[in-house]
């Protein structure tokens, strides 16, 4: 098949117009998901708007995580208001940014309590 640049280009303009609307990181997850197939079509007509999208994804993704570590931020200086969390889930919430600091800190070293 050869390849079509404009096709490739109409599909990365439609999902990234969703993927900037992602509120959650499982919204943007079950996104990619769902259109599963359309971005791998994309990706046989251009590589390079594939990898442009995968960005998309990882930035949108990287914009929901500092929202949320933000807003904790925010709540611990205003003395807790806002949305509030159980113990259960700030371990979970301390557990992935301490994953996520690792993946982009290769050098980074957590200790295990």
């Amino acid at each position: 098949m050869k390849p079509d640049l404009e096709f490739a280009e109409g599909i990365y303009t439609i999902i990234t117009g969703f993927v900037d609307g992602a509120d959650s990181v499982q919204s943007l997850e079950s996104y990619y998901l769902a259109n599963k197939n359309a971005i791998a079509t994309m990706k046989r007509h251009s590589e390079e708007h594939y990898q442009k999208l995968i960005q998309s994804f990882k930035e949108a993704k990287d914009a929901i995580n500092t929202n949320r570590i933000r807003q904790g931020h925010t709540d611990q200086a205003t003395g807790g208001e806002g949305q509030r969390t159980t113990e259960e889930e700030d371990k979970r919430s301390r557990k992935e940014r301490a994953r996520q600091l690792a993946e982009s800190h290769p050098s980074a070293r957590f200790w295990k309590r």
